[in-house]
Formats: structure tokens, C-alpha cells, sequence
């Protein structure tokens, strides 16, 4: 993929997050860890760029808005879940539901954003996504959980 393309993604993104940050509590995601060093504000960034590098390389048709939108707010799920509270053990089970509550709450969600939301655990949440921006935004949540647990320094600010 060349440069213009990876900065027209950048710039998708980065229109999206300054609407999210004025509009609703998007901006609390900086403070709150995510996987080992990166912040839930890095991860859904580094989904969504990842989710366009696939569709686009795949040539996938998708609605590139509500893939972006879908992928920044897949864990809008607003709280620390590395704190010492009994019920963050089901995290994994339960975030998508919180997260999908909260950017609808904030943003209004079209079904196949809702749908993203709800279905990006697969398989741990069972059902699968019913639109293709689902199934790239689980997959792309997938190779970006893996880069930032197994890859020491990596930031989705250093991604070319």
C-alpha cells in the first residue's frame, strides 16, 4: 500500500476521533490500559487503520465510515478493566454489550456498527458478525491484540 493511501487512512481516522473526543467521553480511553503499554485509545486506533488495510487489500466492499466508526468504538466500554474488581474477570464475555450501550448512548449506531460492536469477541462471544465490517473489525482486533501483547515497543504511532 503506498503513502497517500496509509495517510488518507490516517486522516479518515483522525476525523472520526476529533468528532468522537467533542461529542462524547472517547478522550477517557487515553487514560485506561489496554494490552501490556497501549491504551484503549491506541488499540481502536490501530483497529481501524488495520480494518482498512484488510478491506482495502481484500478488496472488500464496505461502507468505510461505519467500518472506522465501528472499529473506534468497538471497546467504548468507558472503565479500567485491569482494576481488582471481581466482576472485570468477565470482561471478555460481557465488554461488547457495554461498549456497543455507550457509543450508541454518545454517537447513535446504525445496525451494522451495532453489529460490529456486539459480535468483534467472536468466537468467545459465540455468534458471528453479520456483515463483512464485522467480520473485518474481528479480525483486525485479533492481529492488533497479538502485535501489542507479543511485541515489546510497537505503537500504532509508529505503524507505517
Amino acid at each position: 500500500m503506498n503513502k497517500k493511501k496509509r495517510e488518507q487512512f490516517r486522516g479518515k481516522i483522525q476525523e472520526h476521533v476529533a468528532r468522537f473526543e467533542k461529542d462524547g467521553q472517547f478522550s477517557l480511553q487515553r487514560s485506561f490500559p489496554h494490552h501490556k503499554n497501549v491504551s484503549v485509545h491506541e488499540h481502536v486506533c490501530h483497529v481501524a487503520y488495520v480494518a482498512l488495510k484488510i478491506a482495502h487489500t481484500l478488496r472488500v466492499k464496505v461502507d468505510e465510515d461505519k467500518l472506522v466508526r465501528a472499529a473506534l468504538l468497538h471497546d467504548y466500554y468507558l472503565y479500567n478493566w485491569h482494576d481488582d474488581e471481581d466482576w472485570h474477570k468477565w470482561h471478555g464475555f460481557r465488554h461488547p454489550k457495554f461498549a456497543c450501550d455507550n457509543a450508541h448512548r454518545d454517537f447513535g449506531l446504525c445496525e451494522r456498527e451495532k453489529d460490529a460492536i456486539l459480535k468483534h469477541m467472536f468466537p468467545l462471544t459465540i455468534v458471528p458478525p453479520k456483515h463483512r465490517e464485522g467480520w473485518i473489525i474481528t479480525l483486525a482486533d485479533k492481529v492488533c491484540a497479538f502485535k501489542e501483547c507479543w511485541f515489546r515497543n510497537w505503537s500504532y504511532e509508529t505503524t507505517k
